[in-house]
């Protein structure tokens, strides 16, 4: 069976996802999660929006704390630090820009805002999630420097 949804051809040879299960957008963006073939159950859904939950308000306050700390102590602005400012900064805008989407969506089994807020959701985590993918790899590149420059420096 082939199903045609906005351009994408997504086709399955198991017989029991007949054609009238998968009719139009409509039903299978509003359908709940305990009714999707290979979805997960109201408790997976659960799970993750408590997991999410937990990420969405540890993820806000350590790094608010984390940038309060760097705003009172003006002497902690040095260039190494400054990068973990950046991680600090990109990770808190994750949180509040993009997990309160998936947040949502996991305690109603669904995807709630629509395709122009799915692209919203990527879009925001691809921005911010660069940001902090840059930052470590940067982190990275300075540490096996300095790892290389100590073990040349003892032979």
């Amino acid at each position: 069976m082939v199903v045609h949804m906005r351009g994408c051809n997504f086709s399955t040879t198991d017989s029991s996802l007949s054609s009238s299960s998968l009719s139009t957008d409509a039903t299978l963006r509003d359908t709940p999660a305990s009714h999707s073939p290979g979805g997960l159950s109201r408790t997976g859904h659960t799970v993750v929006a408590v997991c999410l939950g937990f990420i969405l308000v540890a993820g806000i306050l350590n790094n608010f704390l984390t940038l309060l700390v760097f705003a009172k102590f003006r002497s902690l602005w040095t260039p190494i630090n400054l990068i973990l400012l950046n991680i600090s900064l990109s990770d808190i805008l994750v949180c509040v820009f993009g997990t309160p989407f998936s947040f949502a969506a996991s305690l109603h089994g669904r995807w709630l805002i629509g395709e122009y807020g799915c692209k919203w959701y990527g879009f925001a985590n691809s921005l911010f999630g660069k940001s902090f993918d840059n930052s470590v790899a940067t982190l990275g590149c300075r540490n096996t420097n300095l790892q290389i420059k100590v073990l040349h420096s003892k032979l």
